[in-house]
């Protein structure tokens, strides 16, 4: 077990990869009243393929298969939160497009937790039953959905931008493709993806490392749950996003103020993929953070609202940003975005930009690490991606303004966004 000690932050955390694949990060804290864990399957609403290496066969589930797995663990005879609750823990899920995530909280004990979360994970079967009757809960669910503004908006948006993949759909699926799932189907996916090597597990709180790292062993490995690389012998398929013109405004109109979503698609980058994930949250931060140039300028001309806000998303076949919020004259936001953004593609962003977006972004992470519950869960997310959420932090130290603005060509996609205000103004 590896241990990596963080001096200035007074935190050590504990590393192991078990034979079986199983990643395990812990962060004791000692005195702690409560204690959180996350476990991330790497299966996601993203995921609606898979390859078999041996006989090469191209197998398809529908969409919302990740969704409905995670809600019948919760539902069987086998439920989780059942036998979290009788150990005095609770547990809640979250479908995501690229995983599937398990939140934990306890007061303590957490070794006598994990190794029953993990048998009750590792071993699920479900009845016809439970399938149909969950099948009418997630109708309703995908129904509401369905009415929600900011959802339209995105949906509209990203259809705009992929309309190839299943990112345009909500983690639910639809009502029409939660229809075919089938008892067989659904264990088969379970069993392909729900495996040891196919996880990562962060603790944080008043836990003992030694001993949770026994316990799992024991758990896993000894009693038999143990899984060998050649036995989940899967290929991911995604399908690959085309090159193609595309709109990348998605607007609801109404008589007081729209609601507008703005996207900046990029081009999957094969290498330096932390590198250019990381640049991302700087370059984005620094143009469209709450307290850049840009905000605060379309904030004293009455442009935007409070709601004004940016987010980023990235996955194996997709890459991009979207800007929202809502406007009462959606052409002059867009024209004086427009103008900003030549500025800075022809002056490049200013260093006291990105100092200030770095620094945001710091004491955000600091703030952070005193929130044990959020702490834990950046931390699992920057797992996901490949870096240590304290390598994140020594970036932001270490920022060099020129490579920053290096990338922003290629993360901001100056060209098709330039063309946005004529597209508008013709339309209108």
């Amino acid at each position: 077990m590896e241990c990596i000690q963080y001096d200035k932050l007074g935190l050590s955390i504990f590393c192991e990869t078990f034979s079986n694949g199983l990643e395990l990060h812990m962060i004791p804290l000692k005195g702690m009243s409560q204690t959180f864990a996350v476990l991330n399957v790497n299966i996601g609403a993203n995921d609606t393929a898979f390859i078999n290496t041996t006989t090469k066969e191209k197998i398809e589930f529908p969409l919302g298969t990740a969704h409905f797995i995670e809600h019948l663990m919760f539902r069987n005879k086998n439920a989780i939160d059942q036998i979290c609750s009788e150990i005095g823990a609770t547990i809640s899920a979250k479908t995501n497009y690229n995983n599937t995530e398990f939140l934990i909280s306890c007061s303590g004990n957490i070794e006598a937790i994990i190794p029953k979360l993990f048998t009750a994970l590792l071993n699920q079967s479900f009845s016809k039953f439970e399938i149909e009757n969950e099948k009418r809960v997630i109708k309703e669910e995908i129904l509401v959905y369905q009415d929600e503004p900011s959802w339209i908006v995105y949906r509209d948006l990203v259809m705009q931008m992929y309309p190839e993949l299943s990112i345009c759909t909500d983690v639910s699926g639809t009502i029409d493709s939660i229809k075919s799932l089938d008892k067989e189907l659904l264990e088969q996916v379970h069993n392909i993806y729900y495996k040891s090597n196919n996880m990562k597990l962060v603790v944080v709180g008043d836990v003992n490392p030694i001993r949770l790292n026994e316990c799992i062993f024991n758990t896993i490995e000894r009693n038999g749950h143990h899984v060998k690389t050649k036995d989940h012998e899967v290929e991911r398929f995604y399908p690959k996003a085309q090159n193609e013109p595309y709109k990348n405004i998605a607007i609801i109109k109404n008589k007081a103020q729209d609601l507008f979503s703005i996207g900046l698609r990029r081009q999957i980058q094969e290498d330096n993929k932390i590198d250019n994930y990381l640049a991302t949250q700087v370059i984005m931060e620094s143009l469209f953070g709450l307290g850049s140039t840009l905000t605060v300028n379309l904030k004293k001309e009455g442009l935007i609202t409070n709601k004004w806000s940016y987010s980023n998303y990235t996955g194996p076949n997709y890459d991009f940003s979207v800007v929202s919020s809502s406007t009462m004259n959606l052409n002059s936001l867009v024209i004086k975005i427009w103008e900003e953004l030549q500025q800075v593609r022809k002056n490049g962003l200013m260093p006291s930009e990105i100092d200030r977006a770095t620094k945001k972004m710091i004491g955000q992470r600091l703030l952070q690490i005193d929130n044990i519950k959020e702490f834990t869960l950046a931390y699992s997310e920057n797992l996901l991606n490949g870096f240590n959420y304290f390598d994140f932090l020594d970036y932001l130290h270490k920022v060099d303004c020129n490579y920053i603005n290096s990338k922003l060509e290629s993360i901001v996609s100056f060209d098709h966004f330039l063309n946005l205000p004529h597209e508008i103004l013709h339309d209108s």
